[in-house]
């Protein structure tokens, strides 16, 4: 907070799906009086802005609230993350819709039981909104459900060109792979990283979830938990010699967790290729220095 000739003022930058703009906040003499409006604009979080106007300082346009004329800032009530992030493009109930019959589909009594005991109404309302990453593929509200689904249709396309895969196996690893993002990232005024997740990360936070659920089936088959608890902790795969990559605890060991991390690296490295092209218009060449091809090794 600042002063100037008739009073007080602060400004912030606020951001929405369409990009960042300035806003400045020109109040009167009462210098507590705009000190409660700055206390009233949450740092991250979402803001609603009453009685501004659009002005522009230096060629860059901005937003001007003026407190005399009855503006305000204040924090935003019952906002939904679609309504200031980037978004889907996909329909989210349709994708909801979607896994739930994948998941219906699943045939061992078991590996369908699992899903649908952490995909209840609760942790489903979560899942179908939350990104994927924070600033690489797919790091949108929905951009989760939307890279899992795709990974689905891909495993049941490997396993029908390859009997020995377990299309059920394989199709739970594709659901659960990145459960552990919905503690490793926070959706506010922008996607971040909770605390956990930059200490553990989604990998080991998935396993635990998913190794967690499975204590609470009597009679969880002890080889299927130790193929499915494996497919989460290796699904980011190995490097050229062989050893765990990119936070994985250890190498895929077995088809299906072989599979699982060929897909997931796929649809990734693909879907981040795509962004950037869009992001630069679509021009040939235009975007082979972009930044994310150099970071698009991490599923």
């Amino acid at each position: 907070m600042a002063g100037y000739k008739n009073g007080f003022r602060f400004e912030f930058t606020a951001s929405d799906a369409t990009g960042s703009i300035r806003v400045k906040f020109w109040g009167t003499g009462d210098g507590d009086a705009v000190r409660r409006a700055y206390g009233g604009v949450p740092e991250n979080g979402v803001v609603s802005i009453t009685g501004g106007t659009v002005g522009e300082w230096r060629g860059t346009k901005e937003i001007h609230v003026d407190q005399k004329g009855s503006g305000s800032v204040k924090a935003a009530e019952d906002a939904s993350p679609e309504d200031y992030l980037p978004a889907s493009k996909r329909d989210i109930p349709g994708m909801v819709k979607e896994l739930r019959g994948a998941i219906a589909g699943v045939k061992n009594g078991q590996v369908r039981g699992l899903l649908e005991s952490i995909f209840d109404d609760g942790f489903m309302k979560r899942y179908s909104r939350w990104p994927a990453a924070r600033r690489m593929h797919h790091g949108y509200v929905g951009g989760l459900i939307e890279h899992v689904l795709t990974m689905v249709s891909a495993a049941r396309l490997f396993a029908s060109r390859y009997d020995a895969l377990d299309e059920d196996l394989l199709v739970a690893g594709c659901i659960l792979h990145d459960v552990g993002k919905l503690d490793e990232y926070t959706i506010g005024a922008a996607i971040g990283s909770s605390a956990d997740g930059r200490l553990a990360g989604h990998i080991h936070m998935g396993a635990a979830m998913v190794s967690r659920k499975m204590d609470e089936i009597d009679g969880f088959d002890p080889v299927l938990r130790r193929k499915i608890t494996h497919m989460v902790l290796s699904h980011h795969g190995a490097d050229p010699n062989g050893d765990p990559a990119y936070g994985s605890a250890v190498p895929p060991m077995f088809p299906e967790a072989v599979a699982l991390h060929k897909i997931d690296d796929c649809d990734a490295k693909i879907k981040t290729a795509v962004e950037v092209r869009e992001d630069c218009g679509g021009g040939d060449g235009e975007f082979a220095n972009d930044w994310r091809f150099g970071h698009m090794y991490v599923g």
